[in-house]
């Protein structure tokens, strides 16, 4: 089973703005603005939907930087999020029932109040890059047990290297051209023997 998630980072100049969560999954931890995407969303509609009702913000330019699927040790749920740098808004960021949004610099982002795997995606999410992760957290979601992160250059690549190797494995060998001149009957310097017949 695979569940959607949005998550939207305002960067502005040499911040970015993270919330607090204040009840229910992941409570006090700072994080992104976001949440589940509902069956009538796109990805995008549910990221500037949750973006306004956490933060009281309106999302007029994002880009879909990362993709991160993440799972608990002991369930078959695959939480996948979908991560958007946001550049552009309106609207002045206001704490909400659920959220307490502020405003940090970029290299003093609190990642011990945050969950364990987001130091690893926040680097290439900062540069600019599009990236794809994995992580698995123990029973407790404060224990990352295993992690990857890579960008979308690196996958491109991999996937390019792979089609060349299969197409090179299934190629055919050319044939190599005649360095020979075959002999015809002709010119042959012999003719061919009359058959006898039995008795002659």
């Amino acid at each position: 089973m695979v569940k959607l998630l949005t998550l939207v980072l305002i960067v502005e100049g040499d911040k970015v703005l993270l919330a607090m969560k204040k009840e229910g999954f992941g409570k006090g931890k700072w994080n992104g603005l976001g949440g589940k995407v509902k069956p009538e969303e796109t990805i995008e509609q549910a990221a500037k939907r949750e973006a306004r009702e956490e933060a009281c913000v309106r999302i007029m330019e994002m880009k879909k930087l990362g993709i991160v699927q993440f799972r608990f040790r002991g369930s078959r749920t695959v939480r996948e999020m979908h991560i958007f740098k946001a550049t552009k808004y309106s609207g002045k960021p206001g704490e909400t029932k659920e959220m307490r949004p502020k405003w940090f610099n970029l290299n003093k982002i609190p990642f011990g109040k945050m969950w364990p795997a987001d130091r690893n995606w926040m680097r290439m999410f900062l540069l600019g890059k599009q990236f794809r992760g994995r992580v698995l957290y123990g029973e407790k979601y404060g224990t990352v047990k295993k992690h990857s992160v890579i960008s979308n250059e690196v996958v491109e690549a991999r996937i390019r290297n792979q089609i060349k190797m299969v197409a090179t494995k299934h190629t055919r060998p050319a044939l190599k051209p005649l360095t020979q001149r075959i002999p015809s009957a002709r010119g042959c310097g012999y003719a061919p023997r009359p058959l006898r017949r039995r008795g002659a």
